[in-house]
């Protein structure tokens, strides 16, 4: 699958599998052992292929680690970039176990250099990802999207949500998804540069902004249901955030009682869905982020 010039997602050769195992990038089932699971999905890479100039009797260094360094920052770019992207359009969280370096050309013979990734919650690393062919084609298009807004610094509030939303898989406890989900929110839906006076009844503003924003057929819920739904995700944020003992009839999902887990499932399903459409509106119309929300609300 190619998301742009040079950069692909797909199955590892042998001879990088190789090395993923050796440094243990890539880990094998059991501990000390070489049994792999030889299915696809679990050795799966993002692909980039560079090519730094080659220079005999070059004097000057400072000008080969600048380029050495922009390489680096660019490929960080690619992994957060492809962190986003599958947050986006997965529903469950995936892992990013590590990263390998492999020369052609390093000391005459070539190298290999390797950093890991190691997840705050190690099964998520075995869990495999199928992506059918929709959502190859909305990867395609989302990481394509967030390339675009990237190069559109304004847009602060839709970058710190889709940061905020590719934690996930960093994180253990419920309670501590739903805060980072809330930041997304909130970054999201209440940016803008309102002034503190204006920013009064943080809570009601964002759930009726993300119902008015929510696209039909996007979600299950109706748009009323979606400003029920982040009303009380708002509410359950707070008491979270604010140290407070939170009690079993405080999470509701359309006035029943459900779990924390669930709670967290069902808004950032919207969350997701609102920063898709705003990746894609960015992109097509070449407009920043956030919209006119008061025209919204009056149906203008």
């Amino acid at each position: 699958m190619v998301l742009e010039a040079d950069v692909e997602l797909g199955v590892m050769s042998d001879q990088e599998l190789a090395y993923a195992l050796d440094v243990e990038v890539v880990r094998t089932i059991f501990p000390r052992t070489r049994l792999l699971d030889p299915q696809p999905e679990h050795r799966t890479c993002l692909r980039y292929k560079y090519l730094l100039p080659k220079k005999i009797g070059e004097s000057q260094h400072d000008e080969t680690f600048r380029q050495i360094q922009d390489l680096q920052y660019h490929i960080e770019a690619l992994r957060t970039r492809l962190e986003k992207s599958l947050a986006l359009v997965l529903r469950e969280p995936v892992v990013i176990a590590g990263r390998l370096d492999m020369s052609t050309v390093w000391s005459l013979s070539g190298g290999v250099a390797f950093q890991q990734y190691p997840p705050r919650r190690p099964g998520l690393a075995r869990l495999p990802v199928h992506l059918n062919q929709e959502q190859k084609s909305d990867l395609v298009e989302i990481w394509k999207c967030i390339k675009n807004s990237e190069i559109q610094t304004e847009n602060n509030g839709l970058a710190l949500a889709l940061r905020r939303l590719s934690y996930q898989a960093n994180r253990e406890r419920p309670e501590d998804e739903l805060l980072d989900v809330m930041i997304a929110a909130e970054a999201l839906y209440l940016s803008g540069g309102s002034s503190g006076k204006e920013r009064g009844e943080l809570g009601y503003r964002m759930a009726l902004r993300a119902a008015l924003w929510a696209q039909p057929g996007e979600n299950r819920f109706s748009p009323r249901e979606i400003f029920k739904l982040m009303k009380c995700a708002y509410d359950v944020r707070s008491i979270i955030a604010h140290g407070d003992k939170l009690k079993s009839r405080d999470i509701k999902i359309l006035d029943m009682q459900v779990s924390l887990a669930e709670l967290v499932f069902e808004v950032e399903g919207v969350v997701k869905s609102g920063c898709r459409r705003a990746l894609v509106e960015i992109a097509s119309n070449s407009t920043l982020w956030p919209p006119d929300w008061d025209g919204l609300a009056l149906g203008q």
